[in-house]
Parts: C-alpha cells; sequence; structure tokens
C-alpha cells in the first residue's frame, strides 16, 4: 500500500523508538533490517515489534534482545553478531520523539 511505499522513501532517527518498527523500517542503515538480515528476520519472534519492544536500559547501558524463536546456528552466529554490534553503535535518545527523515 502507500504507507508501505512511503516508508520506504524516508528513514527514521530514533528517539523512544515506539512508533519505529525494528525489523520493517528503515532506521539503522540504508535499508531495513529485515532486508539486511533475512535470515535473523525468518527467526525473529516479533517481527512486527517496535524498536522500544527490543531493548531494555540500565542508565546508560542498553542491552538489545532479538527474541530469536531458537538460538542461531553456527553459521547464522555472524550474522547476529554484526547486527549486535551494528546496534550498539546506534545511538539511542529514549526521552525523544521518533523522527522521519527525508534522505
Amino acid at each position: 500500500g502507500g504507507l508501505e511505499l512511503f516508508k520506504t522513501l524516508v528513514r527514521f532517527r530514533v528517539g523512544i523508538g515506539s512508533r519505529v518498527l525494528f525489523w520493517q523500517d528503515v532506521w539503522c542503515g540504508e535499508s531495513t533490517l529485515k532486508s539486511q538480515f533475512p535470515s535473523l528476520y525468518r527467526m525473529a519472534r516479533l517481527k512486527e515489534a517496535t524498536v522500544d519492544q527490543m531493548y531494555s536500559s540500565y542508565g546508560e547501558h542498553i542491552h538489545w534482545d532479538l527474541a530469536l524463536v531458537r538460538r542461531p546456528n553456527d553459521w547464522e552466529e555472524e550474522s547476529a553478531c554484526i547486527l549486535l554490534a551494528t546496534l550498539a553503535a546506534m545511538e539511542i535518545k529514549a526521552l525523544v520523539n521518533d523522527e522521519l527523515v527525508w534522505p
């Protein structure tokens, strides 16, 4: 539909994360996490999750939980590590609203 097309043209700057879909919106890198990590997406328990549902924060420290239906196999482990490292490099401003950013 129109919303899906629109969302492919814009990026999100994540603040609270409650309005940005973790796997399906462009917010971490140049494309969706679903397209960057298809094998992990297939294992995702929460395919419609928002960003804020995928992490917990303890002060300055953020813990990401990919919520996979099973443990990654050896050949999937590298993708999981790359995704977690990518997420660790993201700055989450948990007190700011999410923003749409035109490329």
